[in-house]
């Protein structure tokens, strides 16, 4: 069985980034339905009166969704690989994947725990459910239309796959907690949509570091 490398002639150590702008990146299809799906928490605060408790809750749940939606990038992620040198690298996923799950899994009971010390979390009922059910599709649309549509698992190399999620949960969630810690001094409606806002920009920036589209590099200087 013959090998060929199917990695860009480009391919650099940013081999993942494409360079796009900020206007080309809101118009993605992906990043359209996050803003939609992040809007539900929105429209719960004002109509069902949803506090930050409750949305504290909710996008720590969408933690573990990242998680778990990183698990069929792990075991497929390529890394220009084919032939008898892709399928050694696949054994080596399936080891990096049980070692993601047990990390990972680790890594959000301890940040359960620090969420749990500074804010009142609801017991899970059917309006949480239904505002997880929105994210989570959200990623799995991700998945399908970014990850498998436009084969970015070819180039992707696991030992970086593995840690992109905590980067989106960091950015996210660094976020969220002092516009979270911020609400909760006071200021009702207002101070949840900015902590909703906030929550989304972060979000979409990580969604665009993650999938390739612009470097931490790239955002740190701030190019547009």
């Amino acid at each position: 069985m013959t090998e060929t490398d199917t990695r860009p002639e480009n391919w650099t150590d940013d081999r993942m980034y494409t360079g796009l702008g900020w206007r080309s990146i809101m118009t993605r299809p992906s990043v359209l339905f996050l803003i939609l799906v992040n809007i539900v928490p929105l429209v719960g605060a004002i109509l069902f009166g949803w506090d930050v408790g409750f949305l504290m809750l909710l996008y720590w749940l969408e933690t573990i969704v990242i998680g778990v939606f990183n698990i069929p990038k792990l075991l497929t992620s390529a890394g220009g690989r084919s032939g008898t040198r892709l399928w050694v690298s696949l054994v080596g996923n399936l080891f990096l994947t049980a070692f993601f799950c047990v990390h990972y899994g680790m890594f959000n009971f301890g940040h359960y725990m620090f969420l749990q010390g500074f804010f009142d979390f609801p017991p899970i009922g059917r309006d949480l459910l239904i505002a997880l059910a929105g994210l989570t599709f959200s990623h799995a649309f991700s998945l399908v239309v970014n990850w498998f549509g436009k084969a970015e698992y070819r180039t992707a190399l696991v030992n970086e796959q593995m840690f992109k999620p905590y980067i989106r949960v960091v950015v996210m969630h660094v976020t969220i907690i002092f516009g979270g810690i911020f609400a909760a001094l006071g200021g009702g409606l207002v101070t949840l949509t900015l902590l909703i806002v906030l929550k989304t920009g972060a979000d979409i920036a990580a969604h665009a570091i993650t999938h390739g589209w612009i470097s931490p590099k790239y955002l740190r200087r701030g190019e547009s």
